[in-house]
């Protein structure tokens, strides 16, 4: 077993820890994680420093998006 944080990204620079999990395997904390999080925040899943998941929140595909199409 590890020890996996959960966080949450309600903006590109505010984090929070929200749990830490002992889990199985990496797929394990993915799933403790989508359960956690709320709709529009993207989430982290960290095991022993290393990212292993991320999610972008609907803002963050939003400022991806080009504002005006070329023609």
């Amino acid at each position: 077993m590890a020890v996996y944080e959960i966080r949450t990204l309600k903006s590109r620079h505010r984090t929070s820890l929200i749990a830490m999990v002992d889990c199985e395997n990496d797929l394990a904390a993915i799933v403790a994680a989508r359960e956690l999080h709320r709709k529009d925040e993207a989430i982290e899943v960290w095991r022993e420093g290393t990212l292993v998941y991320r999610t972008a929140s609907r803002m963050e595909h939003g400022e991806l998006r080009p504002k005006h199409r070329r023609s």
